[in-house]
């Protein structure tokens, strides 16, 4: 069997991404477009090369040193790995490998590690350095690429300080498929050795444990991870597919049950419009449970854990515990902050909300569900104009982003802006929604504005079965209605139903300050 030739496919994807690639029809072109590219390769290298031996570069110490003085705290993001595959079907395995790399970092003690989802908002980006890094507000910069052909894998990296555009670390690594579990665990090893630094004792562990996982099930983790990071219906069946394969073929692999979570959870969240969530929701949890029985140091499997306590249980001090035991076990996992942030501030406490939201935001800057969560926490606080910035800014982000949408036109309207909040229920299109929430709250807004689709909004609540009574005693008690409110919440507390948001949902205030309050929520 010849021998692949990674240079000349890596020097392909080079003249990909700049867009002058050529295309070689015949067979004899094919030939000839390899052995240019393998040549371009090598004389690239040797230009390269020549660059980084005619001046000395600096030493990665002193350059965490200044960063540290300059900035008070370590940070660092993992651009999304370039894809120079011949075969555009292999991006997953680069995006995969982005994923884990970034897994993998996230565990630096005393560093701070941006999120995958916003490094992936500079895929291709024409961007400088040094504007990428200001704007996630990170001082370092890793980027790289990786070529995959048939069991050949080349993996090049480089670590770069963004402000002085000055490269501390750079790498090269060929290896056959087989030894890529062992090369991702080396090149973690390399940059945290690089930046002085050392990776979590647990983790350190665990990529001596990942080594021994077949290569084929990492390979389908990949797959899944890539499946679960498009968020449709149609991708989380698929991640599903995948993640219950790995763990199939390797029932001692805790990272796929906490993939399996994931997707299963997603799947019963309302926003994905998916089925039987309950059923989704006791999948996910028996998923992470698994994962923690594996390995009870993954912080991810925790925070799976937490969100199906607090979002199917609604088991505050479950969650909480999960929460916590996930960000001490890593501090860098965006999701947990985000979730335990929505925790604290349904249960009023608002300034260690507020720390976590916000932490979320600076660990994932351009995800639109953390600035979501933001909002959130802002509206509860009763803080409405923080939390319109912070809404609009996730719908900046991701347009369509349904709950955005209705903290949003909630926090308009509290403000006392129902035309402003009618504006954004408009671009939603709230009445052709079959989302009850998005119904509800534009429907109030348009109560307040006196706006006649009131009538209408309100005739689909009561048309809807089973019908939403949590909402309809929402609206009634934010258009003043509150006699059929109380009667509605008080048939809800008797079936053991009342709404989870009546404690601390603005548009409840009304209810709250009425003396039959207390005689509702008395145990």
């Amino acid at each position: 069997m010849p021998e692949i030739d990674l240079d000349g496919l890596e020097s392909s994807g080079k003249k990909k991404k700049d867009k002058e690639r050529h295309v070689w029809i015949s067979f004899f072109g094919r030939i000839v477009a390899q052995i240019v590219g393998a040549i371009a390769s090598v004389v690239l290298g040797i230009i390269v090369l020549q660059r980084y031996q005619d001046r000395e570069a600096p030493a990665p110490a002193q350059a965490v040193e200044r960063v540290a003085r300059a900035h008070g705290q370590k940070t660092l993001a993992v651009l999304p790995l370039d894809n120079f595959s011949a075969n555009p079907d292999d991006a997953y395995f680069a995006d995969g490998m982005t994923e884990v790399l970034i897994a993998d970092l996230a565990q630096l003690e005393g560093w701070k590690v941006i999120s995958r989802t916003s490094a992936e908002a500079y895929r291709d980006s024409k961007k400088a350095l040094r504007q990428i890094a200001q704007e996630l507000n990170v001082d370092l910069i890793v980027e790289g690429s990786v070529t995959k052909a048939g069991d050949r894998v080349r993996v090049v990296v480089q670590l770069i300080d963004a402000d002085l555009d000055e490269h501390l670390f750079a790498r090269s690594y060929d290896r056959t498929f087989k030894d890529v579990l062992a090369l991702q665990s080396e090149l973690a090893q390399e940059i945290a050795r690089s930046l002085q630094a050392a990776l979590a004792p647990a983790h350190e562990a665990r990529l001596k444990r990942r080594e021994e996982i077949d290569p084929a099930v990492f390979d389908l983790y990949l797959r899944g991870r890539h499946a679960w990071n498009l968020r449709t219906p149609e991708s989380l069946q698929t991640a599903v597919t995948f993640f219950s394969e790995a763990v199939r073929r390797e029932p001692s692999y805790a990272l796929a049950y906490v993939g399996l979570a994931d997707a299963y959870s997603m799947s019963g969240s309302p926003s994905t419009g998916m089925a039987d969530a309950k059923a989704q929701m006791a999948r996910a949890r028996a998923a992470a449970e698994q994962a923690l029985r594996l390995d009870d140091q993954l912080a991810e499997a925790h925070t799976a854990l937490g969100g199906v306590q607090f979002f199917g249980d609604r088991d505050a001090a479950a969650a909480e515990r999960s929460f916590n035991r996930a960000i001490t076990l890593n501090p860098n996992y965006p999701v947990a902050h985000e979730w335990y942030a929505v925790l604290l501030s349904e249960r009023g406490r608002d300034s260690e909300a507020r720390r976590h939201a916000d932490t979320a935001v600076s660990l994932d800057p351009m995800e639109a569900t953390m600035h979501q969560a933001l909002g959130l926490v802002h509206y509860y606080a009763q803080r409405f104009g923080d939390a319109v910035e912070a809404e609009r800014r996730a719908l900046e982000i991701r347009p369509q982003l349904p709950f955005a949408r209705i903290v949003l036109v909630k926090a308009l309207v509290m403000s006392g802006d129902p035309a402003a909040a009618i504006a954004a229920c408009d671009a939603a299109d709230a009445l052709s929604t079959d989302q009850t929430d998005l119904l509800l709250t534009c429907g109030i807004a348009f109560n307040r504005h006196g706006d006649g689709r009131s009538v209408q909004a309100l005739g689909r609540l009561q048309s809807i079965r089973p019908l939403p009574e949590p909402a309809l005693a929402q609206w009634f008690a934010a258009t003043d209605d509150l006699g059929r409110a109380f009667d509605l919440l008080t048939r809800l507390r008797a079936s053991g139903n009342l709404p989870p948001n009546l404690a601390f949902d603005p548009l409840f205030t009304a209810l709250r300050a009425d003396a039959r309050y207390a005689k509702l929520v008395a145990d």
